[in-house]
């Protein structure tokens, strides 16, 4: 191949066996709901976005729900969503005027071909010197945002900045459209390595296994033409006697679940755990319980007071700058209640030092030293998990 894009390689990422079909066997993928949702989403944007930067308008409304009237119901949230908090400012518009879906293909290094691919909105900041590139997704935002900018962005602006060299950064933007939230990085020397790897692998590789996980299968466009999902294709129904055989499949296939599950408990009875693509099968207490010591487990969403009541608790958190009207709306009674309590921590350990300043919040102190969480002594059960890498490497 001499021409590359960031879904090719993040499809061989993902699975290089869903590759093979798709760019070797030369498969058509039947796309699920999401990706059609995606589209349509995308395909509204795109419209709606070319007819504003036409007519030089930050909004529109009338052509916007006129456009969006045919569509179903979930897509039209989020494009009157989009419509309601997207107010363009075309003085940030790059130099050649090629704004919204701006195609490219630059070529690559080590003489690795052309990448190519289409960024949703592209402008220039000619004050900073600095490219914006807005890419557009139909989900919800991850939480917390990334502390590393995701590869397609860093492509993108790799990209970018080959087109316009005199750019001295570039800010990155994913715009999550589901819940109308962006999460924005600042690239100066961006570089295309997570590409370059991937294509050299790609090169390397004459055996395409697959790696199955249930999200990447879940979102697969290739499982019924994949051997090892061994998907029956009848998977359209005409007929009620169609529709009474896969429910006997149905039936069959989590009595099989259920069997391959119990031959996992027993292989782990006796010989501990076992991991593969990306996940663990073994013995584990409930998912709010955290081991903070060799054989000590404590939950944690849930809470004891560390002090003799919860009047002591309620005054400390005053004292910190917690509103009145706030505790009395966690805790309207004089008990504690210990599922106020961990909402409450929850939500502050969710807004923890936003901006960076890196103060402690004071009412967290308080939460901290008032609160501690009972220990469990419960019986170990089998899971079968993803595999948090980020929390193995805390350990």
């Amino acid at each position: 191949m001499r021409e590359w894009s960031h879904s090719c390689l993040a499809l061989y990422e993902r699975c290089p066996l869903a590759w093979k079909l798709r760019y070797i066997n030369g498969e058509k993928g039947i796309p699920s709901p999401a990706m059609i949702r995606g589209k349509q989403v995308h395909e509204f944007c795109e419209a709606y976005t070319h007819h504003c930067h036409a007519e030089n308008a930050e909004t529109d409304y009338d052509y916007g729900r006129e456009l969006m009237a045919s569509l179903p119901a979930d897509v039209r949230q989020v494009c009157e969503t989009f419509m309601e908090t997207t107010p363009f400012d075309w003085s940030l518009i790059v130099a050649d005027g090629e704004s919204v879906e701006r195609d490219f293909s630059v070529a690559l290094p080590y003489d690795l071909g052309q990448f190519r691919g289409r960024v949703d909105l592209v402008q220039w900041n000619a004050y900073a010197e600095s490219l914006i590139v807005t890419d557009y997704k139909s989900g919800w935002a991850p939480y917390p945002k990334p502390e590393r900018c995701p590869t397609q962005l860093r492509c993108y602006a790799w990209a970018m900045m080959q087109e316009f060299p005199a750019a001295r950064e570039v800010t990155a933007i994913y715009r999550h459209l589901g819940d109308n939230v962006s999460h924005d990085w600042i690239l100066y020397q961006p570089e295309p390595e997570w590409a370059i790897s991937l294509i050299r692998r790609i090169e390397a590789d004459d055996r395409y296994e697959a790696t199955p996980s249930p999200r990447s299968c879940a979102w697969c466009d290739y499982t019924h033409v994949c051997p090892l999902a061994n998907v029956d294709p009848e998977t359209v129904l005409t007929s009620e006697a169609q529709a009474k055989h896969t429910l006997e499949q149905l039936a069959a296939i989590e009595a099989r679940r259920d069997k391959l599950r119990q031959a996992l408990n027993d292989w782990v009875d006796e010989h501990g755990e076992v991991r593969a693509n990306g996940q663990r099968a073994g013995k584990y207490p409930p998912k709010s319980v955290e081991e903070i010591a060799p054989g000590e487990y404590v939950y944690t969403d849930r809470y004891d007071l560390a002090c003799d009541g919860a009047d002591e608790l309620v005054e400390a958190l005053m004292a910190a700058g917690l509103d009145d009207d706030r505790i009395q709306a966690l805790w309207p009674e004089p008990q504690f209640d210990a599922k106020a309590a961990a909402k409450l921590v929850a939500e502050r350990e969710r807004d923890e030092d936003p901006f960076g300043s890196g103060e402690e919040d004071p009412v967290l102190e308080v939460l901290r030293e008032y609160l501690v969480c009972p220990a469990w002594t419960g019986s170990m059960r089998f899971r079968i998990d993803p595999i948090d890498r980020r929390k193995e490497e805390r350990r």
